[in-house]
């Protein structure tokens, strides 16, 4: 679990994680809340299904991703899974929605799913990054377990 949440104390690391997180929380809240003239819950099941053949349980699944994955990951609580999760919702958004578009994501393109993809591997490669809850627990973990073997002697 320590090597999951481990992270260097880089800032740019932060940024490309809060970024993340800010731009996929709307899409969430899209779909979950019906925000942002999104459809909310049910709208998405339906049209998930109805347009796109997904059952609901995939469905259901790329909404928790879009919207508390998008939270973990301005948190930087659990940074690289919340990453690999979004990568695979952005792989499976780009093999059902976008790939017969093209390229450009003016033309409802891959482009933006492809990004979100790169930043993704940037995380879950190198952590959360300095300001995320990850290095918190992290370095909170190492201090308890110095605390106990120092009592323990």
């Amino acid at each position: 679990m320590r090597q999951l949440l481990q992270t260097t104390a880089d800032p740019t690391l932060t940024w490309l994680r809060l970024s993340l997180g800010l731009v996929l929380l709307p899409h969430g809240a899209q779909k979950l809340l019906g925000w942002f003239g999104g459809d909310g819950l049910s709208g998405t099941v339906a049209f998930f299904e109805g347009q796109l053949g997904l059952p609901p349980f995939l469905t259901l699944f790329v909404i928790f991703i879009e919207s508390f994955g998008a939270l973990f990951l301005l948190l930087g609580l659990g940074g690289r899974l919340a990453a690999s999760a979004l990568l695979v919702n952005m792989v499976g958004a780009i093999i059902t929605v976008n790939r017969h578009a093209g390229y450009f994501w003016t033309d409802g393109g891959w482009e933006f799913p492809l990004f979100l993809i790169l930043v993704s591997v940037v995380i879950i490669v190198r952590g959360s990054g300095c300001w995320s809850l990850d290095r918190w627990l992290v370095q909170h973990g190492e201090r308890a377990v110095g605390s106990r073997t120092a009592a323990a002697r």
